[in-house]
């Protein structure tokens, strides 16, 4: 965990920067006594103390806040591509700026989502209501480049075609393979191997090579609690057959020689 001080401004308001390595996770109250969970491999900046009228964080990566209820004090949370605007609510944003796709889940309140660039586009604001996710894809090329497990997992929780808009509302979606990781737990609901990979290589702090593309796309529902690497291993073998080594903290993956 590294946190440094940045940006001494006006009233004696001082910007925190803090950075979560692969392997941890850590948690943080505000000022106003917002709670943060923070994932591995994110980037959080925050305030030491709140402005007058508006409450503002900036996130690279994954965190559950559960928002400090002031109705004078809006709550934003920024990401890269954009602004999330909360009151007294609770929700998770997975916004890593190596993934193509930003997810925004909202499990109590109410939530306001925009994007915070101008592209010409006159995509509209998207509300949410609880137990309902907001998919947003950064760019159409980041889709078709990747074959598209993105777009698999969209259209499987979203009936709309994907050309219509750039930020997708799934509604009644299950909360709890989506914030279990805040308990030290990862909830998979038919998830594509691929991305379990991205999500044990935080955890873990390692890298994970899978050399079988045809594996990358199979898909797993489990639980994998507080557990080593390598049991998190035996556990994903008993229903999906590969073989693995570790060395030099990179796991490779290989498709079972006996399948």
């Amino acid at each position: 965990l590294r946190e440094r001080n940045r940006n001494v401004i006006s009233q004696d308001i001082v910007y925190n920067e803090i950075i979560i390595p692969f392997g941890q996770k850590s948690q943080l109250i505000l000022s106003d006594g917002t709670k943060i969970w923070i994932n591995a491999g994110t980037k959080l900046r925050f305030p030491n103390r709140f402005g007058s009228n508006i409450r503002e964080i900036w996130l690279n990566g994954e965190a559950f806040f559960d928002v400090a209820k002031d109705a004078s004090k809006p709550f934003y949370v920024h990401t890269n591509d954009l602004n999330i605007r909360a009151l007294g609510t609770s929700f998770n944003v997975k916004a890593y700026d190596d993934e193509g796709i930003i997810e925004t889940t909202l499990v109590t309140g109410k939530i306001r989502i925009e994007k915070n660039k101008s592209d010409g586009t006159n995509d509209k604001e998207v509300i949410l209501e609880p137990n309902s996710k907001a998919i947003f894809i950064k760019n159409e090329s980041v889709v078709a480049n990747e074959k598209s497990l993105i777009t698999q997992d969209i259209k499987r929780q979203v009936n709309k075609p994907l050309e219509s808009r750039k930020i997708f509302v799934a509604e009644q979606v299950k909360i709890e393979p989506i914030v279990s990781w805040t308990e030290g737990r990862l909830v998979f609901e038919d998830e594509s191997f691929e991305n379990i990979a991205k999500q044990l290589e935080r955890r873990y702090g390692i890298q994970i090579v899978i050399d079988n593309e045809g594996l990358k796309k199979s898909r797993y529902t489990g639980v994998l609690k507080k557990i080593s690497v390598e049991q998190a291993m035996k556990a994903l073998q008993l229903t999906t057959k590969f073989t693995y080594i570790i060395q030099d903290n990179v796991l490779t993956i290989t498709t079972s020689k006996n399948r």
